[in-house]
């Protein structure tokens, strides 16, 4: 993809292997389909190679993408006396006249 433009920021096959070292660890936390989302959003919108900080934000923006809200299921602490006074309310709309 990025082909010499990648590999000229390595000027040592030791350097290499310590950066690849360092993407390895920081992309622990991403899976395989997270990864390669950021990849293709990488091709489309960066004409050179990722830092490994923009390629976690590029992972981070795309798991907010996969991801669905889930809501609070825990029982609200419902005051009884204001579901009556809602309930005879509601009651009385509905069994109002209409002309």
């Amino acid at each position: 993809m990025y082909g010499q433009v990648w590999r000229s920021q390595f000027k040592s096959d030791e350097f290499l292997v310590f950066v690849k070292g360092e993407w390895q660890q920081g992309l622990l936390a991403y899976a395989d389909n997270i990864l390669d989302l950021a990849i293709d959003l990488c091709r489309k919108n960066k004409e050179l190679p990722p830092t490994l900080p923009q390629f976690i934000d590029f992972c981070k923006n795309c798991s907010k993408r996969s991801s669905f809200f889930v809501p609070d299921e825990a029982p609200k602490n419902n005051n009884p006396e204001v579901a009556k006074t809602q309930l005879l309310k509601m009651k009385h709309i509905l069994n109002m006249k209409v002309n």
